[in-house]
C-alpha cells in the first residue's frame, strides 16, 4: 500500500462518520476489519462494524467535527500514524477530545484501526 492511496482511505472512513453514509464506511473496511476504540471496545469482522455503524448513528447522534491534524505512513508496514479532534453529539451530550490512531492495511482496504484518546482539560493542573 502506497501513501496516497492510504490516505484517502482514512479521509474516506472519517467522510463516512461525518455523513453518516454506509456504503462509503463499508467500501475501505477489509472483511476481516478490526477497530480498537479509545474506549477499550474492540469490533471484528465487517459485519459487526456494519451494525456499530448503524446503530451509533440512529436518532441525533452525529459525528460534528473530525479532523486530521497530522498523519504519518511506513510504507514497508503498510501503517499509517494519524492525530486528530474529534467532537460529536452522542444520545444528547456532546464529546470532544482529542486522539490517534494507527491504521493497519491490507489487500488496498483498512484492515485494523487502533484508536488512543486523551480527554480535553480547560486548565494546566500546574502552574
Amino acid at each position: 500500500m502506497e501513501e496516497n492511496p492510504a490516505k484517502e482511505l482514512i479521509d474516506k472512513y472519517i467522510k463516512a462518520w461525518k455523513e453518516k453514509d454506509l456504503n462509503l464506511f463499508l467500501s475501505v473496511l477489509h472483511n476481516q476489519v478490526e477497530v480498537r476504540e479509545c474506549t477499550g471496545v474492540i469490533y471484528q469482522g465487517k459485519e459487526i462494524l456494519k451494525k456499530w455503524f448503524i446503530d451509533w448513528n440512529q436518532g441525533t447522534n452525529k459525528v460534528i467535527h473530525w479532523e486530521i491534524n497530522s498523519f504519518g505512513f511506513d510504507v514497508k508496514k503498510s501503517i499509517a500514524f494519524i492525530e486528530w479532534e474529534f467532537k460529536c453529539s452522542y444520545e444528547n451530550k456532546e464529546h470532544a477530545f482529542e486522539g490517534s490512531s494507527i491504521t493497519y492495511f491490507k489487500d488496498e482496504l483498512i484492515f485494523r484501526i487502533n484508536e488512543y484518546g486523551m480527554k480535553l482539560e480547560k486548565s494546566y493542573p500546574y502552574k
